[in-house]
């Protein structure tokens, strides 16, 4: 997978689907915007990019390698390898965890749990006070 197709969208549009797709956004979940312009990508593509991607084939390790380890350098990867900006990281204080957030082109948002090592529907509920880095 070399070419990948992206929607480019504004800071505002980004905005508007997390206020629309999360409850607790902006009252317990504060973003802290990274971009202006995203480069947002459909949900086949970022299953496709995380299949493919090296980050995908490291194991848990507790301590050394969990959740806290795998978002921020999926993240990057994301960035790096493919230009998708669309691809952020939630913080949730409460619990100590650290997940990835993805805004699709087309709308919608969802969270990556790599303890669950799946793509869930946002319920935030379960994330207390944090904070979006997107």
């Amino acid at each position: 997978m070399d070419d990948v197709e992206t929607r480019r969208r504004d800071t505002s549009w980004v905005t508007g689907e997390l206020s629309h797709h999360l409850d607790t956004f902006p009252e317990q979940l504060k973003r802290f915007e990274v971009d202006k312009r995203y480069h947002l990508i459909g949900r086949d593509d970022f299953d496709q990019m995380v299949a493919e991607d090296l980050v995908s084939s490291r194991s848990y390790n507790t301590g050394r390698y969990s959740n806290e380890s795998f978002a921020p350098v999926l993240t990057a990867r994301l960035r790096e390898r493919w230009g998708c900006n669309g691809v952020g990281l939630v913080l949730d204080m409460t619990h100590s965890e650290m997940y990835n957030i993805v805004v699709y082109e087309q709308g919608g948002v969802e969270i990556l749990d790599p303890d669950k090592e799946v793509i869930t529907d946002v319920d935030c509920e379960n994330i207390g006070a944090g904070v979006i880095l997107l």
